[in-house]
């Protein structure tokens, strides 16, 4: 009941007579909701094997797909990134992440590591971009992840993370220490429409560069509204008592921000969205972004407009399975 094997089999999230792509293998091993180890492992384009493997492991926590991802961003230019792990054993993998960009090069990330019931132990160098197209290099980083639990009997979830290690940008390196404790309340039910959820976390960081400590506290409120089976609105409210951090990278730009947004399914292939981001302290709207979502049958499209800033973001990746 708690492991699948499947043998001679292939795997796909395209439904053609020829799948556009498809993981063929000798050997399946799955372990629903935690990984599955593929052997023989073949990547197919069509009727064209672009890569195999002797052993392939992809973990079915996280969101990752087994072929190459390609897209364009302003600031990095167009760009091509592929995820590959190779298991050592029942719980500990090597990984890496290749990722070419045509403006700022080669970016790749090698790292080691253990995946327990409850948390997930690593190691990991190389270059890490975050949700702005913020660069990092980490040489290299330790990092403990505790998967979210329940807090005793009560309606709350805690998650936990420690990181450790030494950070560099283009003017300065550092040995970095961040710990954040995250708790979060239950949905709350107003109606069968509508959602409250509630967050609130800590965290504590230390830089060797500067021999700077920051501790931060942070509150979350948002409300979900469902209208329709196409019509879904979002209202946030977040407030964090300090966000000044030696790095970009990974930092909350805004103490107190105000998000409004929608999104909706306009057919069964496509659906728009809308989200913006309003800064409190000072009276202004911060961030547009509007994307648009494309289902391309096999394929899922991504293109992102961020109006505040004119930058365009697009990605297209395997619909996953």
């Amino acid at each position: 009941p708690d492991e699948y094997i499947i043998h001679e089999g292939t795997m796909t999230g395209c439904p053609a007579k020829v799948p556009d792509y498809r993981v063929s293998a000798t050997r399946v091993e799955i372990w629903p909701g935690d990984k599955l180890i593929a052997y023989n492992a073949k990547f197919w384009l069509k009727n064209t094997v672009i890569f195999s493997m002797a052993k392939y492991q992809k973990s079915l926590r996280d969101d990752v797909v087994e072929f190459p991802a390609v897209g364009y961003s302003s600031r990095d230019g167009a760009y091509i990134i592929q995820h590959l792990e190779y298991p050592l054993g029942d719980k500990i993998a090597v990984y890496t992440d290749l990722g070419y960009y045509s403006k700022t090069g080669y970016r790749p990330v090698y790292g080691l590591i253990n995946r327990e019931k409850d948390y997930t132990l690593g190691v990991a160098d190389g270059y890490f971009k975050d949700a702005d197209d913020r660069w990092i290099k980490k040489e290299p980083e330790f990092r403990l992840d505790l998967f979210r639990r329940p807090l005793g009997g009560l309606p709350v979830n805690y998650a936990f993370s420690a990181l450790y290690g030494k950070w560099s940008d283009s003017a300065k390196s550092s040995w970095h220490q961040d710990y954040n404790l995250y708790l979060a309340a239950d949905p709350v039910k107003l109606s069968d429409t509508l959602a409250l959820k509630l967050g609130t976390g800590f965290r504590h960081v230390r830089e060797s560069y500067d021999g700077s400590r920051n501790n931060i506290f942070r509150y979350d409120a948002s409300l979900e509204k469902k209208w329709s089976p196409r019509l879904t609105t979002l209202a946030g409210y977040h407030y964090i008592t300090d966000n000044r951090t030696l790095f970009d990278y990974n930092r909350d730009e805004l103490g107190r921000q105000f998000d409004l947004g929608f999104m909706y399914k306009i057919d069964r292939m496509n659906s728009i969205g809308y989200l913006q981001t309003y800064d409190v302290a000072n009276n202004r709207i911060y961030d547009q972004d509007v994307t648009w979502y494309r289902n391309l049958h096999c394929w899922e499209a991504k293109i992102t407009y961020r109006i505040k800033r004119s930058e365009l973001r697009v990605r297209l990746a395997i619909a996953r399975f």
